[in-house]
């Protein structure tokens, strides 16, 4: 985390799922000119955040249903609440293998999230860069981050092959 920081001078966080929230469990920042509302041990509504909407579509079927059940606020006006909205949009996550939301929690940032694998494959945890609306370069961030989700992987014990890593990381 402290590289993709130093290397892209953005905002890092690392978190889970907790019922149908986004439980951020780290957080670093090289300053705080991006609106970024996380904090370490604080919560997100799992729809209103690119790390939430990464791992419920990467989650068990019952996750997701949770979430398609519940009634959602719409946050701001890019927040997605519509459950036949959020089913594509998960099969989309799921199809590249990150979640890239544009002004979904606060309008003035974008949220890019990409999947932290467990021992039996499973999606544990999301890495999450924060960037200015506008200013998501996902050519540079993506990249960067699947390469520190495999290493935060590694350091957990997973050992992922390179046809594995092609597979589960698109």
């Amino acid at each position: 985390m402290e590289d993709v920081v130093q290397a892209l001078q953005v905002h890092i966080s690392l978190s889970v799922l907790d019922g149908t929230d986004a439980l951020y469990v780290e957080r670093l920042a090289p300053d705080e000119f991006v609106v970024n509302i996380t904090e370490v041990a604080g919560r997100l509504p799992a729809h209103a955040c690119s790390a939430g909407l990464m791992l419920t579509a990467f989650g068990p079927t019952e996750q997701q249903e949770l979430m398609l059940r519940r009634r959602l606020d719409k946050l701001t006006e890019n927040t997605i609440t519509d459950p036949h909205e959020l089913r594509s949009l998960f099969a989309r996550i799921r199809q590249q293998g990150y979640a890239a939301m544009e002004g979904i929690i606060v309008p003035e940032s974008s949220g890019i999230s990409v999947p932290v694998y467990g021992r039996g494959g499973e999606v544990i945890a999301a890495l999450t860069v924060i960037r200015h609306r506008g200013e998501e370069d996902l050519n540079v961030i993506v990249p960067q981050l699947r390469f520190a989700s495999r290493a935060t992987s590694r350091r957990l014990g997973v050992v992922l092959d390179s046809h594995r890593v092609r597979r589960l990381m698109g």
